[in-house]
Formats: C-alpha cells, sequence, structure tokens
C-alpha cells in the first residue's frame, strides 16, 4: 500500500543523523541501524531498533530507537505495532523532540485507514509539539485538508476541549470559522474570526484569516438546506420538472428568503 505524499521520511532521517549523541557505542550501534533503514533492510533494521530500545539503563539513543522502531513498523506496515512504539515513546518520553513526529506518524496511519478524525487528531498533536516552523506548517496543512473529508465542527470543538492548545490553538480556530461557514453558519463563522483577530494572532495566521473572511463574505452559505427527491428522469418526469419549477418560481417571489435557502435534488429515476 502506497503511502500518504505527506510522510517525508528524508526530514526525519535526516534529523535523526543530526542529533546523533557523543556516547561511541550507543551512537555506533544507532547509526548501523539507521544505515540499514536508509537501505530499505527494515528487517535488519527492526532487529537493531529492538535491541536498542530493550537496553534501558544509562541509553541515550533509547527515545530515538523507539522513534525509529515505530518508523521501521511503519514501512513493514505493521501498523499495530508501529503505533504501539509511538505509543511507548510519548508516554516514556512526552517532551522528547521525537514527539511531533510520533504524533505525525500516527497520524498518516489513521489516514491510511480512513479514520480522517483521529488523523486529524494526531496532526494536531504534531502542530502543538514540533519545534521546527517548517514542520509544524507541513502539518497545519495537510491537516487543513482532511476537512473536506467529512470532519464536522462540533468535532473541531470537541478537539478543541481535549486539552490546553498552544501552538495548535490558532489553527483549530481557523478550522472551526472554515466548518462553520461550510455547514451553512456564515454569521457565526465571521464572529469567530472578528474575535480571533483580537488576540493578536501571528502574521500568517492573520493573513489566513483575512483571506477566509474573503471568502465567506464573497460566498455566503445559505442557512437553511431542502433535500428534494423526485422522478426528473423517467416515467414521471414531466411532472417533476413542472413541480421544480414551481419551486423555483416561488423563490423567485421571495429573494431574500431565496438567499437563505439551498435545495438539494435528487433523482428517483421514476423507482417511487
Amino acid at each position: 500500500m502506497s503511502r500518504p505524499f505527506f510522510f517525508r521520511i528524508g526530514w526525519v532521517v535526516l534529523f535523526c543523523l543530526y542529533t546523533l549523541p557523543a556516547w561511541p557505542q550507543s551512537a555506533e550501534a544507532f547509526n548501523r541501524a539507521l544505515i540499514l533503514y536508509r537501505n530499505g533492510d527494515y528487517e535488519q533494521a527492526k532487529i537493531h531498533f529492538l535491541s536498542l530500545a530493550a537496553d534501558e539503563q544509562n541509553n541515550p539513543k533509547r527515545s530515538s530507537a523507539l522513534f525509529m522502531l515505530s518508523k521501521t513498523f511503519f514501512a513493514l506496515h505493521d501498523n499495530d505495532n508501529a503505533v504501539l512504539y509511538a505509543d511507548k515513546l510519548l508516554a516514556e518520553y512526552p517532551t522528547s523532540r521525537y514527539a511531533s513526529f510520533a504524533h505525525h506518524l500516527k497520524a498518516s496511519i489513521y489516514y491510511d485507514q480512513k479514520d480522517y478524525f483521529a488523523a486529524l487528531d494526531e496532526f494536531t498533536r504534531a502542530v502543538e509539539f514540533a519545534q521546527q516552523p517548517t514542520f509544524r506548517n507541513q502539518c497545519e496543512a495537510t491537516a487543513t485538508e482532511l476537512l473536506n473529508l467529512g470532519i464536522q465542527v462540533k468535532q473541531i470543538e470537541y478537539l478543541q476541549k481535549s486539552r490546553a492548545w498552544v501552538q495548535a490553538k490558532p489553527i483549530l480556530t481557523i478550522w472551526q470559522a472554515q466548518l462553520l461557514h461550510k455547514e451553512g453558519h456564515t454569521d457565526k463563522a465571521l464572529a469567530l474570526l472578528k474575535e480571533f483577530r483580537t488576540t493578536s494572532p501571528e502574521q500568517r495566521y492573520k493573513v489566513i484569516a483575512d483571506k477566509l473572511e474573503e471568502q465567506v463574505a464573497q460566498n455566503p452559505s445559505s442557512d437553511i438546506r431542502i433535500g428534494v427527491i423526485l422522478p426528473v428522469t423517467g416515467l414521471y418526469a414531466s411532472e417533476a420538472n413542472e413541480f421544480l419549477r414551481g419551486m423555483a418560481f416561488a423563490l423567485q417571489q421571495n429573494k431574500t428568503v431565496a438567499d437563505k435557502i439551498e435545495l438539494l435534488l435528487g433523482d428517483s429515476k421514476g423507482t417511487f
């Protein structure tokens, strides 16, 4: 199975190489395992990382080994163990420099499994713990794409209450406004964006909020959606189309109401 485009293997491998510590034995063992991983010999890399991760006494490379072990299982399409070792890393080393990468890896797994809310949750945590702005921005951009895959505003609101967010708070607010508009609550979206500006957000978030507000103002969503199922094709197509024309005429008589109503048409094709 192909992996999502947003999981950049090279980024983390180079990061691990850059942060090798001064302890010769553990560093040498980790470096050998990392070379095996980079060469695609995941089975051998797994054995070496398992050995490093099992050594809990005076092992400066254990957190790195746990993370790379999770990545190795991910490469082997063993998602259960990939999540297991990512969680082990996060539980034992919650402030590790690898925390954001571990959440990113879990998000990739949940994305593969089409569990988009779980993926969004993990991407948000990756944003929260990211130490590199570029990586944080990448996580935000990818997570934003998930909003088009069935995420609802109530899920964002639940996520907002799940912890005291700091780094991720601005993007969560922007997502909430975006989904409020998408679900037809334009006034609430605009009010939220206006309130957001009073918090003096970073310039890049302010730019995103400005663009979103412009889109919302130019394309106000409907306040009311009415689903209509008619046989617009088939035996009774003539009668169905006459009915639709009558609905359209009624809406045209009241422009104020018409702007707030969206008709969602389904074709029964004469089956009922």
